[in-house]
């Protein structure tokens, strides 16, 4: 087989074309990038729900408002009769009286549950402050970290396509055959090498010694295989 420089050039090359690929799909930043993602929409959907949540804690406040104005109405209303000299006996007088203690009562319980979910709301409300800042934080570091990533896939791609066109030149100039061989050869191994280099007379597929008659034809430029794994030798 002929063109065995060239094809060494093709097989150095289609290795490092495996490589960057690799590179590509694992790039270190993606998995970052990934779970960043993930904790940010989890943040997301937690600042949500937690606003929701308020929002119905603020209604709830709302409610116990309106009811603390109607029993204030009736307390007032209920003043009058009693300081307005309409209840004629004693004993109307003290059942007012009652009536007006336990309105203010009532009044009093109000209030204090209102207090309770004003302190409630107000927690969540500091809580969902804290979450929407810590969420612009990982968002900002996955701005950052995807600026990096894409500087470092774009600079990957353009190696490959470096890579690819220099691979597209090289088959040009090697026959189809010639081409078609190299590769029939390169699929018979795990490495999916069909050339080793010789250096010292050891082959570089198999590290195994090469007799003297196959050293001798490397050297005089023959298309030579080892003779104990069968690859093409190239000398170096």
């Amino acid at each position: 087989m002929k063109n065995i420089t060239n094809l060494w050039e093709i097989q150095n090359l289609e290795e490092n074309k495996g490589k960057i690929q690799r590179q590509i799909k694992s790039i270190p930043e993606y998995r970052e990038l990934k779970e960043l993602k993930t904790e940010i929409e989890a943040g997301q959907k937690e600042v949500h729900a937690l606003k929701r949540e308020l929002e119905l804690v603020k209604k709830s406040i709302r409610c116990e408002e309106d009811a603390l104005a109607v029993f204030k109405e009736k307390i007032e209303k209920a003043s009058e009769e009693l300081y307005g000299g309409q209840n004629s006996s004693a004993k109307e007088l003290e059942t007012a009286e009652k009536n007006v203690a336990k309105l203010r009562q009532q009044c009093i319980t109000v209030e204090e549950k209102i207090l309770v979910i004003m302190e409630k709301a107000d927690y969540q409300e500091k809580k969902i402050e804290k979450m929407i800042s810590a969420l612009e934080e990982r968002k900002n570091a996955f701005k950052s970290l995807n600026s990096r990533y894409k500087i470092t896939k774009e600079d990957l791609h353009n190696t490959l396509t470096e890579i690819t066109s220099r691979l597209d030149v090289l088959k040009g100039k090697v026959p189809p055959e010639a081409l078609e061989m190299y590769q029939k050869l390169c699929s018979k191994f795990k490495d999916g090498k069909g050339i080793a280099a010789l250096r010292g007379g050891i082959c570089s597929g198999c590290n195994m010694s090469v007799s003297f008659d196959i050293l001798k034809k490397v050297k005089n430029r023959g298309d030579v295989k080892c003779d104990n794994c069968g690859r093409l030798l190239i000398m170096k």
